[in-house]
């Protein structure tokens, strides 16, 4: 069963929500706390100590300070925010210290997808949302291709940024089986919103069939959602690169001054090219922001890639790759 919520916070879904939550709720009543007795104090004296009606002006007190005042306002607060320090400093550490058993899962971040990459006997394998073992400690090892992106997953109270030529690192523990919403959380350009995913706690038997199967390579479907949909549309509107819809059989215009036709084998080409170095022949009136794909798309994704293009404006129809599914 997937916990609940309060109406403060969302679940709590890992090892160290607790923790952070606990320090936050105490944060939060003592500033409610204080809150009414500065506000309840200074209601109470500016009734009390006002002007009334037909009372002759007075000069008040020339008491200039009173030191046992003094003493109680500095220490009470430096003692709250010793035991404050004291205590984030204890959850920040278990937040970072990384169990020596912790399976690695990589992260690759880019505009504007997330590609999560698991080590098995089978070899590599990759999907677009995160799939994870319950009750097991997880570290993700995390990178971007372009801009900076934040992964942050709510109901387990962790974030990280994901940083261009740099190495991050994040660890969780899963407590409850169920899909958790995963956001990108540092604005990274047109479709920033759009790097939203969902986190799949499994038991250790559904985890264990999962890598028994990631390592397959992925259907045009599949690839599209986790790495083109974001830029390439598929019904002919505009986007930040050009539509899909009639790809395959397009002659089309390059920055450099050339055309090229996309059939046969030197459409396939250009397809492959256009994942793996995608400046190499850019299409006239688009920028270039789409990063390379060769860490992420294999060579016989890329040949499903091309199938389904071929396919597309064909309803009914399926690539020789879909048949059977």
């Amino acid at each position: 069963m997937e916990p609940k919520g309060t109406f403060l916070l969302p679940p709590q879904a890992s090892t160290i929500a607790p923790e952070i939550d606990a320090l936050y709720m105490f944060i939060f009543y003592l500033s409610v706390f204080f809150f009414i007795v500065i506000t309840a104090g200074t209601l109470y004296f500016a009734v009390k100590y006002r002007k009334k009606e037909g009372e002759s002006f007075s000069l008040t007190s020339g008491l200039r300070h009173n030191t046992k005042l003094e003493i109680i306002w500095s220490v009470i607060p430096t003692i709250l925010f010793m035991i404050i320090f004291a205590w984030g400093w204890k959850v920040f550490l278990q937040a970072h210290a990384i169990p020596a058993n912790a399976k690695t899962i990589h992260v690759q971040a880019n505009q504007w997808a997330w590609n999560f990459q698991y080590s098995t006997l089978k070899g590599i394998g990759n999907s677009n949302d995160l799939y994870i073992p319950v009750n097991q400690p997880i570290k993700l090892s995390m990178y971007s291709k372009d801009v900076i992106h934040s992964l942050f997953i709510p109901d387990f109270r962790v974030k990280m940024d994901a940083l261009p030529g740099r190495n991050t690192t994040l660890w969780f523990e899963a407590t409850a089986v169920g899909e958790y919403d995963l956001y990108c959380t540092e604005y990274c350009g047109l479709d920033h919103s759009r790097m939203n995913r969902t986190v799949h706690v499994l038991s250790e038997e559904d985890y264990a069939a999962f890598l028994a199967d990631v390592v397959q390579p992925r259907k045009f479907d599949e690839i599209y959602q986790a790495s083109c949909r974001s830029c390439h549309s598929l019904d002919g509107s505009i986007g930040t690169g050009p539509t899909f819809k009639g790809l395959w059989g397009r002659t089309s215009e390059f920055t450099d001054g050339t055309s090229l036709t996309i059939v046969g084998d030197v459409g396939a080409k250009y397809i492959r090219d256009s994942v793996y170095n995608p400046n190499l022949q850019r299409v006239k009136g688009f920028s270039q922001a789409m990063p390379t794909h060769k860490n992420s798309i294999t060579e016989e994704e890329i040949q499903h890639i091309v199938d389904g293009l071929k396919f597309l404006d064909q309803p009914g129809e399926q690539p020789p790759s879909e048949q059977g599914n």
